[in-house]
């Protein structure tokens, strides 16, 4: 251990704090998720990187006296910084639980969730980001006093270093997570740099006086931080999570638990009438329901229909606790087969613990099965066929955002689904949806039936409530893989009369209401229908498909300096605005590019100085964007085909930093040459990515015919060889670089690129699509490649 310098112990310290920041990444996304409905990628992605910009300038523009602080006294204060944004976070997500109960005392809850992303998450917003930016800030100024103090050849290695902890974080805390608890998760990001700490202390006082004095407040230290981890967990009120909001019931929390999903509750309500039990997730945003297994008067939508249509084999999408099952298979005559397929296990295991509910009798019996999966994934991956297939009650969606927009079950309500869904149903079998808009999905009907669809479609809709324009409404819809009898319709409306719901769209009746619904499934051009509905509405109605499967219209832009005047402004400028057109954003793409090339000729013609500098620092924004574009890219792609979005993003990101960190050891072993080598690495990379954008876009049968394990395995590969080509870019600039003293400002800058993508980035794929984004991150990146070569040449 003689042999270990401060450049040794900077590493080690390095690695675990980078496991602590990177952690608190992961254990963000179901916690925000849960607080903010998970409306943008902005909240999750953008702190570290406007924090490391932030950082990264103060040291460029102040370089004397930040220089006084050393990377010890800056890892010191480390220590303190994340517990310092974790229980400002924590009271902050209380207040904002307050300000949800007061709004919704005194809005139309028919328009509750707009209401709450309009009036209290927006104004919320920059505060979260504010606070979450402090560690990465204080990480940042580590980050930064390492690159100085050690020698210019070991910049690749303390990248390698910070890339390889980053992982361990990522990945380690989805595992702590999902097996063990939130807290547990909280100690592991708190006691993380406290480890480090302790680690390289006991190597470098070994041999000092201070020993005796180092390691007990070392000690007490860890034991602080893994006591106040036990109570950082982030509260919100019962009220809300049970949408109690005239405080009718006295709530009383039976127990808790979170996934990588969501936050899960069990509330126990009651008052002088009734007392009853409810699973929630996410605050809220999801509620399960529980029902007695001997219970007959119990009725709900779904059940009523099912009782109508006597299927024989059954699957229910989003079964939650089994409530759906429950009356089913009170009403279906034997012989009958029910599969449920629930993707939060932890919603089946607050279930089962409830033993008056006697789930577990309900499971055990033979002609009753059960699947843990994602509705999408199982669509996809299996043959049986089935006589009915209920899209249950999709009010837990919300709580499965990704932070990142799009959520799980939203890919099962898109175009493709619906082909998954019509392949595993029997010839006069019947898809019956709850939730989501009724005219989305039939748009997305259309083009897949080869008959009429108007023949095969039944809308039930509350007598009181003929408002179909939203993009989530109350109406039932009932497709029939052939065409509907009289006599069937005849069984649905008296079986669902008695719950107020009538028949408004059949193939011989129309509620007058319902006409545009009628045109859109007659119209040889329904997308020219659908416009006009657009017009007539103000809302957004289209087929929605895998590559923009965005169900919810919730993002609201991003309000980071003032809300009045950033508010939606980016959303309308997409949406509305100039770059709604095609044509528009290609002459503006044109013009960048001319741009671009004025830069780089900036750049080899004028000397070393401040215009270089800020010519060169453009050069850095781009190479932000390119690569985040990427990294979007592939969080994106495992949202889909692993089905949790919080492990997506931790396979996301963790491929993206595993590829930098070999990149980085490999610039620094010097094992590629840059003139002979570096160009065709580049290269490899970007037709990698081009590769993977063709693979994506073909039928998903074809992927998923590969076996789970597999298929994921040769994504990650893919995906990581990819990354790794493309990363190759930036650790060969910096280690080119004429003078370390301006690598803050180049890392600013880079850190300042790959914020723009994370606000921008979910609006273009919201508009365009992923594949959009992925096209516009290879003609970016191939520019900065171009010019990166022109500048070094």
């Amino acid at each position: 251990m003689k042999n270990l310098s401060d450049e040794h112990f900077k590493l080690i310290y390095l690695f675990f704090l980078s496991i602590s920041l990177f952690a608190l990444q992961t254990l963000l996304s179901p916690t925000l998720a849960a607080a903010f409905a998970g409306q943008s990628m902005f909240l999750l992605l953008a702190p570290p990187f406007l924090a490391t910009a932030f950082a990264a300038f103060l040291i460029a523009l102040l370089p004397t006296r930040l220089g006084q602080f050393t990377s010890r006294r800056i890892g010191f204060l480390c220590l303190f910084a994340t517990p310092i944004s974790m229980f400002g976070l924590k009271w902050l997500l209380r207040e904002m639980s307050v300000d949800v109960e007061l709004q919704a005392k005194s809005i139309d809850m028919s328009k509750y969730l707009d209401h709450l992303v309009s009036l209290v998450y927006e104004p919320y917003k920059v505060r979260v980001v504010l606070l979450i930016s402090i560690p990465y800030f204080f990480y940042a100024l580590y980050l930064n006093s390492c690159f100085k103090e050690l020698k210019r050849e070991k910049a690749a290695l303390l990248i390698a270093v910070e890339m390889a902890g980053a992982c361990l974080g990522l990945v380690s805390a989805c595992i702590v997570l999902d097996y063990l608890s939130w807290s547990a998760n909280a100690a592991l990001i708190l006691c993380s740099p406290v480890l480090g700490f302790w680690v390289v202390g006991y190597f470098k006082f070994q041999m000092s006086s201070w020993r005796k004095l180092f390691h007990p407040f070392a000690f007490l230290l860890f034991i602080l931080n893994f006591c106040l981890a036990c109570h950082l967990e982030p509260i919100s009120s019962l009220h809300v999570a049970a949408r109690d909001f005239a405080h009718q019931f006295s709530i009383k929390e039976i127990r808790r638990g979170w996934t990588t999903y969501s936050k899960v509750q069990t509330l126990d309500l009651e008052n002088k009438i009734k007392k009853f039990r409810m699973i929630v997730l996410g605050d809220g945003m999801g509620i399960v329901r529980l029902s007695r297994f001997d219970d007959a008067k119990i009725k709900s939508l779904p059940v009523e229909a099912v009782s109508a249509l006597q299927p024989r084999k059954s699957l229910v999408l989003f079964a939650g606790a089994g409530n759906d099952i429950f009356g089913m298979d009170h009403v279906l005559s034997d012989p009958k087969e029910i599969t449920g397929v629930e993707l939060n296990d932890r919603v089946l295991e607050f279930g089962l613990a409830e033993p008056q509910y006697d789930l577990a009798g309900l499971l055990a019996k033979p002609y009753i099965h059960w699947a843990q999966s994602d509705a999408r994934l199982y669509l996809e991956s299996g043959t049986e066929k089935f006589n009915l297939i209920l899209f249950s009650w999709s009010g837990a969606t919300i709580s499965y955002y990704s932070g990142a927009i799009v959520h799980t079950t939203q890919f099962s309500f898109t175009h493709e689904a619906f082909e998954a869904a019509m392949r595993r149903l029997e010839p006069d079998g019947y898809l019956i949806i709850l939730g989501a808009s009724k005219l989305n999905i039939l748009s997305s009907l259309k083009g897949i039936f080869k008959w009429p669809l108007s023949e095969s479609v039944v809308i039930m809709g509350p007598e009181n409530d003929k408002d179909w324009k939203a993009n989530w409404d109350h109406k039932m819809l009932l497709v029939k893989n052939g065409r509907w009898t009289n006599e069937e319709v005849d069984r649905l409306a008296e079986k669902t009369a008695a719950l107020g719901y009538l028949p408004m769209l059949t193939p011989t009746k129309l509620d007058p209401a319902y006409q545009r619904i009628r045109d859109v499934l007659q119209s040889e051009q329904p997308e020219r229908v659908l416009g006009d509905i657009e017009k007539e509405t103000g809302l957004y109605f289209h087929d929605v498909k895998d590559d923009r499967p965005f169900v919810y219209s919730l993002f609201r832009g991003f309000d980071f300096l003032s809300i009045g005047f950033y508010k939606n402004s980016f959303h309308d400028a997409i949406h509305d605005g100039f770059l709604a057109s095609p044509l528009n954003l290609g002459i503006l793409l044109l013009c960048l590019l001319i741009f671009f090339i004025l830069i780089g000729v900036l750049i080899k013609l004028a000397d070393v100085g401040a215009m270089k500098r800020l010519a060169l620092g453009f050069q850095y924004v781009l190479l932000g964007m390119g690569s985040t574009i990427f990294q979007v890219y592939t969080i994106y792609r495992f949202i889909f085909f692993l089905g949790n979005p919080t492990w997506a993003l931790a396979f996301g990101l963790g491929t993206s930093l595993l590829a930098s960190a070999l990149a980085a050891f490999i610039v620094y072993t010097k094992a590629i040459s840059y003139r002979s080598y570096f160009p065709w690495v580049i290269g490899c990379g970007l037709c990698l990515w081009l590769g993977l954008g063709f693979l994506f876009s073909l039928e998903p049968l074809f992927l998923f015919a590969i076996p789970t394990y597999v298929r994921l395995l040769l994504m990650w590969m893919l995906f990581f060889s990819a990354s790794l080509c493309t990363a190759f870019l930036f650790p060969f600039v910096a280690s080119l670089s004429p003078s370390m003293k301006n690598l803050p400002w180049w890392l600013g800058m880079d850190s300042l690129g790959c914020a723009l993508l994370t606000a921008i980035g979910p609006l273009v794929i919201e508009r365009y699509g992923v594949n959009y984004l992925l096209e516009f991150g290879l003609a970016l990146f191939t520019i900065t490649f171009c010019l990166v070569r022109y500048t070094w040449d």
